[in-house]
C-alpha cells in the first residue's frame, strides 16, 4: 500500500510539500468522485488521544481529514490514484501487513515543488534562524541570570563556556536538545500563500 496527502509540517521538513504548491489543479470533473472515494475509504490505523485516523481502500492510505484539503485546495493527485477513484471499487487488505510505503507519495512530491513557495520557505527559514539565535541568546542571560555562573567549565565535552554556578552544565546546555528544539520551531512557521 501506499501513503498519499501527508504535508510537511515544520520549515524543516524538505520530503514532503505544502497543499498550496498542488492546488487548483483538480478537474471539475474529478473533484466530486475523489472526494465521494476519500470519504468512503475504510479505517486503516486509529491514533490513541485524537480524533484522527488514517482511510484505506486497500491500495492506497489518507490522513482521514486528507478530503478537506481536497475540496478547499482542489488539490492534485496521483493519475494512478484519480483512475482508481473513477473506478470507485475498494480492495480487500490485511491490516497487519506492515506499514504503507511513503517512498512514492515523498517523490511524487519532490517533482512538483513550487517554485515560489520554495523562495517564500527559504526567506522563512532565515527568518527562523535569525529570530532563535536572538531568543537563544535571550534565553541563556535569563539562565546566567538567574543562576550565576562559575569560573569552572561547562562539562559537556567540548563546551568551554562557563558552567552555571548551580550546575556542572552551561546555560545553553541546560536548555536541552528538546528546550532548544522547541524554541527553535516557536521561532518561525510555515508561510501562508495563494498560487496565482
Amino acid at each position: 500500500m501506499r501513503k498519499i496527502g501527508f504535508w510537511m509540517q515544520d520549515l524543516d521538513d524538505t520530503e514532503l510539500i505544502a497543499p498550496q504548491e498542488i492546488s487548483g489543479l483538480l478537474s471539475d470533473v474529478d473533484l466530486p468522485v475523489v472526494l465521494a472515494y476519500l470519504r468512503s475509504g475504510q479505517v486503516f490505523t486509529r491514533y490513541l488521544g485524537v480524533p484522527y485516523c488514517d482511510l484505506t481502500d486497500g491500495r492506497w492510505v489518507w490522513p482521514g481529514q486528507f478530503d478537506n484539503d481536497v475540496e478547499k485546495y482542489r488539490i492534485s493527485l496521483p493519475e494512478e490514484f484519480i483512475r482508481d477513484a473513477h473506478r470507485g471499487q475498494h480492495q480487500d487488505f490485511e491490516p497487519e501487513k506492515g506499514q504503507p510505503d511513503k517512498t512514492f507519495w515523498k517523490d511524487w512530491c519532490s517533482q512538483r515543488r513550487h517554485p515560489e513557495y520554495q523562495k517564500l520557505l527559504a526567506e522563512a527559514r532565515l527568518k527562523r534562524d535569525r529570530r532563535f539565535e536572538k531568543a537563544l541568546a535571550i534565553e541563556i542571560r535569563k539562565i546566567d541570570k538567574a543562576m550565576g555562573t562559575s569560573n569552572k567549565p561547562c562539562a559537556w565535552a567540548g563546551c568551554q563556556h562557563p558552567a552555571t554556578s548551580v550546575s556542572a552544565l552551561c546555560s545553553y546546555h541546560m536548555i536541552g536538545e528538546d528546550g532548544l528544539r522547541h524554541l527553535r520551531e516557536s521561532c518561525g512557521h510555515l508561510p501562508e500563500w495563494e498560487p496565482d
